[in-house]
């Protein structure tokens, strides 16, 4: 028994780990894809973890939207509000965040839409 509980704290352990990287890596892409600076950056996430309690999303998943937005050549501030729209988007379509910023990346660049 203490095999099977110190296994699953190993397993708790890695999947924090995992999650961390993963975490680095969008901080790393949004710094990138916006030009701003790491402790810019830093403060972005936690505007995303305060976003994400509220919508029911992780951390992570508001990053990638933050992310795909800006890439997709939106400026920093139409992709704040886009990235409620995707949340919302998911949440109510129930799909995965990302497939949902993909679908309005694709809708409003299809139709010409602007972000306001």
């Amino acid at each position: 028994m203490a095999y099977a509980v110190i296994g699953k704290i190993r397993m708790a352990y890695s999947q924090l780990i995992n999650y961390a990287e993963q975490l680095n890596a969008s901080m790393v892409d949004l710094q990138i894809a916006s030009g701003l600076t790491y402790t810019n950056i830093k403060n972005m996430m936690l505007d995303f973890n305060d976003l994400a309690k509220t919508v029911g999303k992780s951390t992570l998943e508001v990053a990638n939207a933050a992310n795909d937005w800006l890439r997709a050549g939106y400026s920093i501030e139409e992709a704040n509000t886009l990235i409620r729209d995707s949340l919302k988007l998911s949440v109510l379509g129930m799909m995965d965040a990302s497939e949902a910023t993909t679908s309005l990346i694709s809708v409003m660049k299809g139709w010409k839409l602007s972000s306001g």
